[in-house]
């Protein structure tokens, strides 16, 4: 079953149209990429998942529920999203950064178990007396998804987490997603990184001037007529895996 849908959504910034008749669906247990070239609409279709952007045309569905009849605290409680880091700085402790995941359930939750929970998979319990912008970008990276993770959502939205981490650091947060799909999270997550994508996602949304160019196992939709014509590289495959190797 789907947690999350996109039906044919068309959305603008001003007058310019970023998401065009875009369908997509995100399912439980699965992590599920979002690849495209820059200004593809990657971030826009997880604001508008999200709620954050309002669209021209189309639905959203979340959970079986239209997005446009779900009030802001139920979609606070039911997607968590990890933005794009940006270089965030903030002189917080980790332990109260995490518990930010818990602000959807009100100043009365008693969410203790899902914090301690949140930063030991993710480990960083030992930085809890810590303050964020002490740490490295590797460990500021797995504390802030620590906290989207507190939020205990069924259906988790991350953008370009791996962006500003080192290989080791990539591969440990891929890590981190797997494992939250196999808790049944319907997991979405916008990539660059083809290699990345293609070795831990289940299915991969391709995005292309706004419209989506293909949905399905990576080994499909990340043929090489595909990578040719929407990223315009040629890839090599190890283990089925792609790695981009040269412009076409």
């Amino acid at each position: 079953m789907s947690a999350l849908s996109l039906l044919h959504v068309r959305a603008s910034y001003a007058a310019r149209a970023v998401l065009d008749d875009a369908s997509a669906s995100f399912v439980a247990g699965k992590v599920t990429g979002i690849v495209g070239p820059n200004g593809a609409g990657k971030t826009t279709l997880l604001r508008v998942a999200l709620g954050l952007l309002p669209f021209d045309n189309g639905d959203v569905q979340v959970l079986e529920r239209s997005l446009k009849d779900c009030s802001r605290e139920w979609l606070a409680r039911s997607m968590a999203y990890l933005p794009q880091e940006s270089a965030v700085q903030w002189p917080m402790l980790v332990e109260r950064i995490v518990t930010l995941g818990r602000l959807p359930y009100g100043p009365r939750d008693n969410g203790a178990a899902a914090v301690a929970d949140a930063m030991a998979r993710c480990d960083v319990s030992q930085f809890a007396a810590r303050r964020l912008n002490e740490l490295s970008a590797g460990e500021r990276a797995r504390v802030l998804l620590a906290r989207a993770l507190a939020t205990q959502a069924p259906i988790l939205l991350v953008d370009e987490p791996a962006a500003h981490l080192d290989p080791a650091h990539q591969l440990q947060l891929m890590e981190l997603l797997r494992a939250e799909a196999a808790r049944g999270v319907a997991v979405a997550i916008t990539l660059h990184d083809l290699s990345l994508a293609s070795r831990f996602c289940d299915e991969i949304v391709v995005l292309r001037n706004g419209h989506v160019a293909g949905q399905g196992a990576p080994g499909e939709v990340l043929s090489d007529a595909a990578l040719a014509q929407v990223f315009g590289v040629a890839a090599k495959r190890l283990d089925g895996n792609v790695v981009p190797w040269s412009r076409v």
